[in-house]
């Protein structure tokens, strides 16, 4: 049997794949496509066909509107012209797809123009994970082709209402799903109102924070999202919003209006909390993100600004304009934030390298809460439809949207999580 390969070059059509999906690619805000590459999927199973296996892993790798995927049936190419011929017939790529009775599943992905593989995994059958199989294999191929990851192997969270059906009493639920929006778990339940989820950097399924409101405070929560949740800031006042990173060791989180630090004190053996900014012109600090260099991305008064608590300088990031709820994303060293344009808000892009302002979305809709996928290609966001309200991921590219919840529903505060551990 032939020695599967893994990642083994790319040629030329692989390159232009690449610059189709590049941070950089020409792409207008509007509704307009990027022209998808088409790549044809050959399942090779004989009698051990698993369609359910190839139409989830070609549903993922058409998630970003990158690629057109064309399934069909046959066998493993014996020589090279087989390969070429898909050329011929209008495929510069073609996925070849082979489930094992024995250890499971594998695939090849072969350039048409020269025959050659591009690269091939094989996956060992791992109990009733069929679906992660799948998932592993679609960030494998995806970073072929775009030479960074996607966003299959992470979970999204949000936050809907749900009305008991005899009582009518309403309840928050804090909810978590696949990428896509299927796989919906109810993590948390609760008669109190829950705001602002935040996955612990580290990676899912480390810790999910959350933000309970009590008849005395506003305290921050954290599950396993294993059905156990406790209290992690419990004190006087209103808190909403974590930051955290992963090369810092404090946690900042908004405090009544105020940005607080929380670090482990040696000396005392316990968190210790101090207040690092006050209100800014009088108006209330959100959104407080940790970057790398310890410095805090925030809002206040509309404004986004960033914080040096070394210096205890602040600058503005926005300006002329009404902005709130920034999210900064390592992957992609840049922030989403919501700003309003001509009455309705629209979220937008803050490339934190070259300092530019890019908008993403556009309609009629107002759109809020935007996060950052842990590939930094999406954004996930609320899409308000009057009464309801909706999760949507986009494409920052290429500006393909998926619903993750259905309408007429009302759901807010989405959080995407960091990228599997396990």
């Amino acid at each position: 049997m032939t020695k599967m390969r893994k990642l083994v070059f790319i040629p030329g059509i692989l390159w232009v794949f690449q610059q189709l999906c590049a941070d950089d690619a020409p792409i207008a805000v509007s509704t307009q496509a990027t022209e998808r590459v088409a790549i044809h999927a050959i399942l090779c199973s004989g009698e051990q066909g698993d369609p359910e296996y190839v139409a989830q892993l070609c549903k993922a790798l058409e998630f970003s509107g990158h690629c057109r995927i064309v399934r069909d049936s046959g066998s493993l190419p014996t020589h090279r012209d087989m390969i070429k011929a898909q050329r011929e017939a209008g495929y510069p790529l073609v996925l070849y797809l082979q489930p094992h009775e024995m250890y499971g599943y594998s695939w090849r992905l072969y350039d048409t123009a020269t025959g050659q593989m591009l690269g091939g995994k094989r996956y060992a059958r791992e109990g009733n994970k069929e679906q992660s199989i799948v998932l592993r294999a679609a960030d494998d191929i995806y970073q072929l082709l775009q030479g960074k990851r996607g966003p299959f192997l992470s979970r999204i969270a949000y936050v809907r209402t749900k009305a008991d059906p005899i009582t009518r009493a309403v309840s928050s639920v804090l909810c978590t799903t696949a990428y896509d929006g299927s796989d919906i778990r109810e993590e948390v339940v609760s008669r109190h109102v829950l705001v602002a989820p935040f996955f612990h950097p580290a990676g899912y399924p480390k810790c999910l924070f959350y933000s309970e409101f009590t008849p005395t405070n506003v305290r921050i929560m954290a599950t396993d999202c294993a059905g156990n949740s406790r209290a992690v800031v419990d004190r006087d006042g209103t808190h909403v919003g974590v930051g955290m990173s992963l090369q810092r060791p404090e946690v900042v989180y908004c405090s009544s209006g105020q940005i607080w630090q929380c670090k482990y004190d040696p000396i005392i053996h316990r968190a210790a909390h101090r207040m690092m900014v006050d209100r800014v012109d009088g108006a209330p600090c959100a959104s407080p993100n940790l970057l790398p260099d310890g410095s805090y991305i925030f809002c206040a008064g509309g404004t986004i600004y960033q914080h040096d608590p070394t210096t205890h300088s602040t600058v503005s990031l926005t300006s002329n304009c009404y902005a709130v709820s920034p999210y900064y994303s390592p992957g992609a060293q840049g922030v989403a934030y919501a700003r309003r344009v001509q009455g309705i808000f629209q979220i937008f892009w803050y490339d934190c390298v070259t300092h530019t302002h890019t908008q993403i979305t556009t309609g009629s809709h107002d759109k809020a809460d935007p996060a950052v996928s842990p590939c930094g290609n999406y954004v996930i966001y609320v899409r308000e439809e009057g009464k309801t309200s909706r999760i949507i991921i986009e494409h920052r590219n290429t500006h393909m949207q998926h619903a993750v919840t259905s309408s007429g529903v009302r759901c807010a505060y989405p959080a995407w999580s960091p990228f599997y551990t396990d």
